[in-house]
C-alpha cells in the first residue's frame, strides 16, 4: 500500500474528473510523493497520456484513478503529514485543523475561525480569497453550516515576499525552531532590524538567509523585538498565523519576560515594582522618559545578587514598552551598567548591561506551556 501524506487525496481523485483537474492534482498533491517508485512512474505514464488527450478521459485514465484511490492507505494521514513537516522543521505549509465536537455551540465555520483559532479578519480575508478553507476536504464558504463530527481544515502556504531585506550568512544561535517559529539568542551590537546603517548587518538578514538556505518563502517577522546592545531571546513566527498567536498572548500577559541587568549600586528594596508611564521624551526620536501622558509601563524586580557597587537584578516585564527596564531602572536611581542613554558612560562597558534570559508562552499550536532559556554572555556572566 502507499501512504499519501495528505488526508485530503481520497476526495480529490474521487472528483476531479477532467484533463484540467488531473493536470492539477498531479502537479500539487504527487510533487512530494516522487520518491515512490509507484507513484513516479504513474505519474509518467499519466503525462504522457496527456499528450495525447483532448477533452476526453480515456479507459487507461479512469484504471489508473481507481488503482490509486484503491491502493492508497488514508489512515492516520493527518498526523503523518505534521510529523513530517515538524521532522524538517520548515513549515511552508501548516494546516489548522478542528473536528467539531458533539455540544460544541459553534453553526458555522467562520466560529470556529474566530473563536477557536482566533483568525483575525485580515488573514480571513486572505484565506477567503486563496480558497484555503476547507470543510470535509472540500473548499467552503465561512458562512457553511457545521454539523458534528465535520472537520474544518485552514491552509496556510502563502509564499511571501521578502526580497527587501538582503540575505546575509550568519552564525545564528538558535535555542529552538519547529515549523511555527524561530527562537534565536541574540548577541549584543547586532540590531534586529535592518536600517540605513545596518542594511546588510542585522539579525533579520541572517534570519533570511537561513530562511532561503531551507527554502522557506516567508516574511521575516520578528515577534519579540530588542534594543541592538541588549542581547538575548528573539522569536520569529514562520507565518502571520503564529505572529497574531504570539501577539495575542503578550496582550494577554500569558506571555513571559525574564531579563538580567546589571545595575549601578545598592538596592534599598531588594524586590519591588516600577509603575511609571513611559512615552517619548521631546526632541527626540529615541529617547524615552517617564511622563504622565506615556503609555502604562510596569516592571517588576528581584535582586538576586549585590556586589561592591553594583546589583544583579532579575527584571520580568508585564508591559513591552520601548526602553522600558532601561527607563525605569534609571527612574528609581538604578541605571544599568554601560547604557549611556539613561545611564553614564564606563569605558569598561561597550553596551548596556542588559539580557533577555529566558520567555515562557503557551505554544500557538499545541496548546502546551514552553520555556526558552539563552546562555548568559561573558561580558555579564564575569559579573554575576
Amino acid at each position: 500500500m502507499i501512504v499519501v501524506r495528505n488526508w485530503e487525496l481520497q476526495n480529490i481523485c474521487k472528483q476531479y474528473l477532467d484533463k484540467k483537474k488531473m493536470k492539477q492534482i498531479i502537479d500539487i498533491k504527487y510533487e512530494e510523493l516522487e520518491k515512490s517508485q509507484e507513484i513516479s512512474k504513474l505519474k509518467n505514464q499519466l503525462t504522457k497520456s496527456f499528450e495525447v488527450l483532448d477533452f476526453q478521459i480515456e479507459k487507461i485514465y479512469e484504471n489508473k484513478l481507481n488503482w490509486l484511490i484503491n491502493n492508497t492507505d488514508f489512515s492516520g494521514m493527518y498526523d503523518k503529514d505534521v510529523k513530517e513537516r515538524e521532522e524538517n522543521k520548515i513549515g511552508e505549509i501548516m494546516d489548522l485543523r478542528y473536528v467539531v465536537k458533539e455540544n460544541d455551540c459553534y453553526t458555522n465555520v467562520k466560529e470556529v475561525l474566530k473563536a477557536y483559532f482566533h483568525i483575525s479578519d485580515r488573514l480571513l480575508l486572505k484565506l477567503k480569497n486563496s480558497k484555503n478553507i476547507f470543510l470535509n476536504g472540500e473548499p467552503t464558504y465561512v458562512s457553511k453550516s457545521i454539523k458534528t463530527n465535520d472537520v474544518i481544515i485552514v491552509r496556510i502556504d502563502f509564499i511571501e515576499d521578502s526580497s527587501n531585506i538582503v540575505p546575509v550568512k550568519m552564525d545564528l544561535d538558535i535555542l529552538y525552531e519547529d515549523e511555527y517559529y524561530l527562537v534565536i539568542n541574540k548577541p549584543p551590537h547586532l540590531p534586529v532590524h535592518p536600517s540605513m546603517l545596518h542594511y546588510e548587518n542585522s539579525l533579520s538578514n541572517g534570519v533570511k538567509y537561513y530562511f532561503d538556505s531551507i527554502g522557506l518563502k516567508k516574511k521575516i517577522r520578528p515577534v519579540i523585538r530588542l534594543d541592538k546592545d541588549t542581547s538575548g531571546i528573539v522569536i520569529f513566527a514562520k507565518n502571520e498565523y503564529i505572529q497574531e498567536c504570539l501577539i495575542s498572548q503578550m496582550k494577554s500577559k500569558n506571555f513571559q519576560k525574564e531579563y538580567i541587568a546589571i545595575c549601578f549600586g545598592i538596592f534599598d528594596n531588594k524586590k519591588g515594582t516600577v509603575n511609571l508611564p513611559i512615552g517619548r521624551k521631546d526632541g527626540s526620536i529615541i529617547e524615552r522618559c517617564i511622563r504622565l501622558d506615556g503609555d502604562t509601563a510596569i516592571t517588576h524586580y528581584e535582586v538576586t545578587s549585590e556586589h561592591s557597587n553594583y546589583s544583579v537584578v532579575k527584571c520580568l516585564l508585564e508591559t513591552g514598552r520601548t526602553h522600558q527596564i532601561r527607563v525605569h531602572m534609571s527612574a528609581i536611581g538604578h541605571y544599568i551598567l554601560g547604557d549611556t542613554l539613561y545611564g553614564e558612560h564606563d569605558s569598561k562597558f561597550k553596551r548596556q548591561l542588559l539580557h533577555a534570559y529566558k520567555i515562557k508562552f503557551i505554544h500557538p499550536i499545541k496548546n502546551t506551556p514552553v520555556e526558552y532559556i539563552a546562555n548568559i554572555p561573558d561580558d555579564i556572566a564575569n559579573l554575576i
